[in-house]
């Protein structure tokens, strides 16, 4: 037997065993258990901003997102200052989705806010997006 067909032989066994063996290892998940991890895709969404009314505010907020498939049909926020609620409900009623079985899952926004810039000008600032699960919505300066 050439060389080469005694590799790809042996290359195509330690395959079927690594895939043999992940599946003994790996436990499997349940339906609902599959449905909890998963998260529709995002197709639009406004950025969000710091909001003028909640400016020097911080903090975290957890918020339930439910969907029908499409877009936010409900949101129920599960912690948070009351100020930043608003700012995160606001934004995330604003997404629209994939087209997925109707879900619910959670959507976590972080506010910080910097004083760190040099001229202490407020500015636009940032924002991270991990979405659906996750935005992080940073504030720099002082008001104006």
């Amino acid at each position: 037997m050439p060389a080469s067909r005694i590799f790809a032989t042996f290359g195509l066994l330690c395959a079927v065993s690594l895939a043999a063996a992940l599946l003994v290892v790996a436990p499997s998940a349940s339906a609902a258990e599959v449905r909890a991890r998963t998260v529709p895709i995002v197709v639009k969404a406004n950025v969000p901003f710091y909001p003028s009314y909640a400016f020097g505010f911080e903090g975290e907020v957890q918020l339930r997102t439910v969907t029908d498939g499409k877009d936010v049909v409900d949101v129920h926020a599960e912690s948070g200052l009351p100020v930043l609620v608003r700012a995160a409900i606001e934004n995330i009623r604003t997404s629209e989705f994939e087209p997925h079985q109707p879900t619910s899952f959670e959507t976590v926004f972080k506010y910080r806010f910097v004083t760190g810039n040099c001229s202490m000008e407020r500015d636009s600032g940032a924002a991270i997006l991990r979405l659906p699960k996750e935005a992080e919505v940073i504030a720099t300066g002082l008001p104006t």
